[in-house]
């Protein structure tokens, strides 16, 4: 939450407001406080919408679309105003952040939580198709994550289902990745739909890649591939693949309803999120009781010592209140795993006796033996494998048996054998039969801000013949670590030859990055391996190809 700026207005309605949640291309989100005490998220109308009348019935639209559908599995309407100069609406605040957000800061969510997300948004559809109405853009970004569930938002362009409906000619409406090929033929949708879009989402949640593709080649071309072509489920397997394929079916008449997904999934556990995204919705959780104790201390500046104290109790029954047992780090849950040993480890490890290095890096969550607890990415100049692993043993070491779950190039990856893990000091010796090293606690799951932008350079280090000519152009994201966040464009003076967008594999002191899918090929076009950015200086990055010793000093573009 960011502080309300001077020209923000204090109050909306019977709502003081507190601080700034959030924009979008509607309006600006505040969190506030009703007169009864109750936290809302009070959406306010950009002042450029509200002479529009198209815009003013949209957004009645959604005010009337929320009433309706209530707030079980959604934020619920407590108070609107859609006819005064500035409209606005209060919904019960939801703490906890997006599922893009989540999935940005800790990666694709195991297994278990896919399929406990796929129960909670099913249940959430159904609510909203038993009001006769079809959301038409679930999202990421209208998924919200609590500790009790998903809850979906933004009923900005629902429809009745039985609703006439003219769409103007040319019109999109929907956002392209997650929506349905009915939705692209500029069909009005209907409850099968929102199901088509259930698959893309929980794709999407398991992997951290959109199955159609980011929209790089453009609009059209995305649009082509929602309609005709097949997703892009690789790291999918087992029941969540399966459920994905049937929601991802192009005829509406071919994907399950809610009813037989629901009857085929198990209910939304009480611990249905990994311990790292818990521990951070506790932490909120906290922070929104911090500020409770920030207000009672400028009512009572004479009893500041007790806010204070109230504070770290506040603390302690958030966290407690979210299943989260404080531990010295503050992570854990309740589990086996020693709480000093949650988080993030990276390193890179060695076979005995030869020069074989591989780059790993483990996160940790709480569980119980035999849960799965651990992500794993191991990584080398030729490939990169990702694994789930169950707890095996957590005393006196942590033992792991790990399964994969994606391979690049595909196919190079089998199951590994047990690994250990032993705490020494504030490091990890980690080890599998005659390959060890040391892991650190990773200090980044994200590209750092500074290396964020376009860089262009030109190669080096090849043969003159090779290099001539050779520009190379890395457009790189905020995205988090195991997601495709850079785009690697290679061109030489006839033009593109390489279009291939590369998953981040590492964010510590050098960006380690390795193309994993290609957007646009020409003859003699390959991946690649690993490449490695270094940060030189305040406006310098420099660029090496790790396999060939190809190499480019870069400069912003």
């Amino acid at each position: 939450m960011e502080s309300l700026e001077p020209g923000d207005p204090r109050r909306v309605g019977g709502h003081r407001l507190l601080g700034r949640l959030g924009a979008g291309g509607m309006g600006r989100v505040y969190l506030g406080r009703s007169r009864g005490g109750r936290l809302v998220a009070v959406k306010l109308v950009h002042a450029e919408l509200v002479l529009d009348p198209m815009f003013r019935r949209r957004f009645r639209r959604e005010v009337e679309a929320a009433r309706r559908v209530g707030g079980e599995w959604t934020a619920p309407v407590l108070d609107a105003d859609t006819e005064s100069d500035t409209p606005w609406v209060a919904t019960g605040y939801v703490p906890g952040p997006t599922l893009d957000q989540t999935v940005e800061r800790h990666g694709p969510l195991p297994t278990a939580s896919v399929l406990a997300l796929a129960s909670g948004l099913a249940h959430a559809l159904r609510a909203v198709h038993a009001c006769g109405l079809v959301h038409r853009d679930l999202k990421p970004s209208n998924v919200l994550v609590t500790v009790d569930g998903p809850r979906v938002i933004d009923f900005g362009i629902a429809r009745s289902v039985d609703a006439s409906v003219v769409t103007r000619t040319g019109a999109l409406v929907g956002t392209p990745a997650f929506m349905s090929p009915e939705q692209v033929r500029g069909e009005e949708p209907g409850p099968a739909g929102d199901v088509f879009s259930l698959g893309s989402v929980l794709a999407y949640a398991a992997t951290g890649r959109r199955p159609f593709g980011e929209g790089l080649s453009g609009l059209p071309a995305l649009l082509l591939q929602v309609a005709q072509g097949r997703p892009q489920l690789g790291g999918l397997s087992g029941p969540v693949r399966e459920l994905v394929e049937a929601c991802l079916a192009k005829e509406p008449g071919e994907r399950p309803t809610l009813a037989a997904i629901l009857d085929s999934l198990p209910p939304v556990p009480a611990s249905w999120l990994p311990a790292e995204i818990v521990t951070e919705l506790g932490r909120h959780a906290a922070g929104l009781l911090a500020l409770e104790d920030v207000e009672t201390a400028a009512k009572r500046p004479t009893r500041l010592y007790l806010a204070a104290g109230a504070t770290a109790a506040a603390v302690t029954v958030a966290a407690a209140a979210m299943g989260v047992a404080l531990t010295g780090d503050g992570t854990g849950a309740e589990g086996d795993v020693p709480p000093a040993m949650l988080g993030t480890w990276e390193g890179w490890v060695s076979k005995a006796g030869t020069q074989t290095w591989w780059l790993r890096r483990v996160t940790l969550s709480q569980g119980r033996l035999g849960a799965d607890v651990a992500r794993i990415r191991v990584v080398d100049d030729t490939g990169f494998c990702e694994y789930t692993a169950a707890l095996s043993s957590s005393a006196p070491s942590v033992k792991l048996r790990a399964r994969v779950t994606r391979g690049v190039p595909p196919g190079r990856c089998g199951n590994e054998s047990q690994q250990t893990m032993t705490m020494n000091g504030d490091k990890v010796h980690w080890a599998a039969h005659d390959v060890s090293g040391t892991l650190t606690r990773a200090r980044n799951d994200a590209v750092p801000a500074v290396v964020r932008g376009r860089w262009t350079g030109t190669s080096e280090g090849l043969t003159a013949v090779a290099s001539a000519g050779v520009r190379r152009r890395f457009d790189i994201g905020d995205g988090a670590v195991g997601t495709e966040t850079v785009r690697i464009s290679v061109a030489n003076g006839s033009g593109l030859i390489c279009d291939s967008m590369a998953t981040l594999v590492s964010a510590e002191r050098d960006i380690l990055v390795f193309p994993s899918r290609m957007l646009t090929q020409k003859a003699g076009c390959v991946l690649g391996g690993l490449q490695k950015f270094t940060p030189q200086g305040a406006s310098g990055l420099r660029w090496e190809y790790t396999e060939t010793g190809e190499a480019a000093a870069l400069q912003r573009s």
